[in-house]
């Protein structure tokens, strides 16, 4: 009787010496998948805008800003329309956006949300002619501007009536194409005499003409205005993404910040880094322009007042712009 004891309880014994081992770190079993140290870094689709703007994002890539278990994958949109491609493809987690195009996509009831403004307006009023200094000087002139409605329109035209130059009247405001001004601005002007152009292309036009001269910075003119600058563009998270990641979300706003900072400190630096992405511009181009732009974080929360500023003027020039209505009190909370 006392050996069938002792041998029940050696084996006893040994069958939880085996168990043990079973449960070991070092047992060739698969790893829990809730151990930090085995868990997938987390992947951030982004889709960012072709200009300056978008290089602290790259920097937040390289520089891992968000941490060594947290990636981010970043493409390039051209337009809203590929950005609302990769909204409803679910493609994408952050959107770089202009702040019509976030409001309007709200609005709509596409699964987006606003996270933060980033990137205040540096449109410049530009000649080549020596003897247009002031604003008295643009009465009876043509300038030329984005396309009718944009915008670069709204803020041109507002700023233009603060001044008493009403378009029709004192000035003549013609319309083309951005991306078209831009070209004849950096080649031939032709019988041009007085355009608006934003960044990038403001500094790409005098790199490539010494004698084109900026005589007003109108983000400059519509915070003297306002008491506070023009919301040019900004982050949209999707709802998806932002459901499950608030904590993340909010970190991504405080170290986008951290960015800029950065880009500012170093500018040939984030330069370099621009030209490796943004293929369009060169490093001397982006290096002049990240000495004009004006970019810092103003988180939803925070970013009601220059917003709904920004949003009166859309409805009573181009409703369409944001889906005909302001973004409820929904739009600026992350709850």
């Amino acid at each position: 009787m006392q050996k069938t004891k002792k041998i029940f309880i050696t084996g006893l014994i040994a069958s939880i010496f085996l168990s043990l081992i079973a449960c070991s770190p070092d047992s060739n079993q698969e790893a829990d998948p809730a151990n930090d140290e085995t868990r997938e870094n987390q992947v951030i689709r982004v889709s960012t805008s072709i200009s300056p703007n978008s290089i602290p994002l790259f920097y937040m890539q390289e520089a891992n800003l968000l941490g060594d278990d947290i990636t981010l994958d970043i493409e390039m949109h051209k337009n809203r329309q590929e950005s609302i491609a990769k909204i409803n493809n679910n493609s994408v987690d952050l959107l770089n956006l202009s702040m019509q195009e976030i409001a309007h996509l709200y609005n709509k009831e596409l699964p987006v949300h606003f996270l933060d403004v980033s990137n205040w307006a540096t449109f410049k009023v530009m000649t080549l002619d020596e003897n247009i200094n002031t604003w008295e000087d643009l009465r009876g002139e043509k300038i030329y501007t984005g396309s009718k409605g944009g915008p670069v329109d709204i803020l041109a035209t507002t700023i233009l009536a603060h001044n008493d130059l009403t378009d029709g009247n004192e000035v003549d405001i013609q319309h083309m194409k951005q991306g078209e001004l831009s070209q004849m601005a950096a080649n031939e002007l032709k019988d041009i005499r007085v355009f608006i152009l934003r960044e990038p292309f403001a500094s790409q036009a005098k790199l490539n003409n010494p004698n084109i001269k900026t005589l007003y910075d109108l983000g400059e003119s519509w915070e003297e205005i306002h008491g506070h600058g023009f919301p040019q563009s900004g982050t949209a998270v999707t709802t998806g993404f932002l459901d499950n990641n608030q904590e993340l979300a909010q970190l991504f706003t405080d170290k986008h910040q951290e960015a800029i900072d950065w880009v500012f400190d170093n500018p040939r630096e984030a330069a370099e880094i621009g030209e490796k992405h943004l293929k369009s511009f060169s490093k001397e181009v982006l290096l002049e322009s990240l000495e004009n732009i004006d970019m810092y974080t103003l988180s939803s929360e925070h970013a009601r007042e220059p917003l709904e500023v920004y949003y009166h003027h859309i409805l009573e020039f181009n409703p369409e712009m944001i889906g005909h209505e302001m973004p409820d009190d929904d739009f600026y909370t992350l709850e």
